[in-house]
């Protein structure tokens, strides 16, 4: 789902009064989408009518709900309460939420996987949602120009829903942390730096902030061996590997994450240019985009990958069947 608000670079930059062309050169991000009137709750439910609209697919056969994003609504209740709340689905269902900021989708997926198999659930639907740009601060260009917002829905099932439903095996997935969370944060909100303790600096408090050179250096340096590792634990070569869908960081990380691993970059689905970094919401917008231009066919082999704060790393590799 698709913010209604389009900001381009050269919008941003005449915004902050910055020379034209700044927001771009510092993030390769051309346009981004904000949800400016819409909150993190109104874009899961517009991503899962979408959804259920456009698939004809039924809201009373979930019977488990995972809202995985790294923006929350409010302190309490969770974000899932709230978006199970807009559903009104005939029987209550478990509405759990699920935060490992950029890979929120790629943890749920994974925990949807293994309720499945387990027997606990038999059809789960996983939304991700971000309304990041209210965390930028307008004084730093470099995170600033990168983000944007959106939502994204998919269901997961034991069986076949719609005649486009593409069934799938997990072959492989692994999830690590380096600890360092000063790298990327937002400190404010919760029970270190809030109001109560701090009431003079709450704005400041509530700002995203990251050192990008560092992050990189740290995370370029582990992700290699993450991926081979994940590759070699589920008996899979890099060549095996028919599609990436990474989280989209930024374009110049995808650029650099296609050139190490030494693959062409058509086998790498890259949307950031035209939707900024969404936090948890990039990969299923990316898997979205994959679907609607038919690039998820049977017998290929699609590795699901990215980084978050904390710094965790993450990867899913799924083939796809008939």
């Amino acid at each position: 789902m698709t913010p209604k608000t389009k900001v381009s670079s050269e919008n941003l930059d005449k915004k902050c009064g910055v020379p034209i062309g700044s927001h771009n050169a510092s993030s390769g991000v051309k346009t981004r989408y904000y949800g400016v009137e819409e909150t993190a709750i109104d874009m899961s439910e517009t991503a899962i009518k979408y959804l259920l609209k456009n698939f004809n697919l039924n809201k009373n056969s979930i019977d488990c709900l995972l809202s995985a994003s790294a923006t929350s609504h409010q302190a309490i209740p969770n974000n899932a309460s709230h978006i199970l709340d807009r559903l009104h689905t005939d029987s209550p269902i478990p509405a759990i939420d699920i935060n490992t900021t950029c890979l929120s989708f790629l943890s749920a997926f994974h925990m949807a996987c293994m309720y499945i198999t387990s027997g606990v659930y038999e059809t789960i639907l996983i939304v991700s949602s971000e309304r990041s740009h209210i965390a930028l601060d307008d004084r730093d260009i470099k995170t600033h120009a990168l983000f944007g917002d959106g939502a994204a829905a998919i269901l997961i099932s034991k069986y076949p829903l719609h005649e486009r439903a593409i069934p799938f095996s997990m072959s492989g997935y692994s999830f690590e942390t380096h600890p360092n969370t000063t790298l990327c944060e937002i400190r404010g909100g919760g029970s270190g730096l809030n109001i109560v303790v701090d009431p003079d600096h709450v704005a400041e408090h509530h700002y995203f902030k990251m050192d990008g050179s560092k992050l990189y250096k740290k995370t370029s340096k582990l992700f290699l061996n993450f991926l081979f590792a994940l590759l070699k634990e589920a008996n899979q070569l890099l060549e095996d590997i028919d599609l990436f869908i990474p989280h989209q960081a930024s374009p110049a990380a995808l650029k650099l994450m296609t050139k190490h691993l030494g693959i062409d970059s058509s086998k790498v689905l890259s949307i950031v240019e035209d939707f900024g970094n969404q936090v948890s919401a990039s990969l299923p917008t990316a898997l979205s985009v994959a679907f609607q231009n038919d690039l998820l066919k049977p017998n290929k082999k699609i590795l699901l990958c990215g980084t978050a704060a904390g710094v965790s790393l993450g990867g899913i590799i799924l083939e796809l069947h008939v």
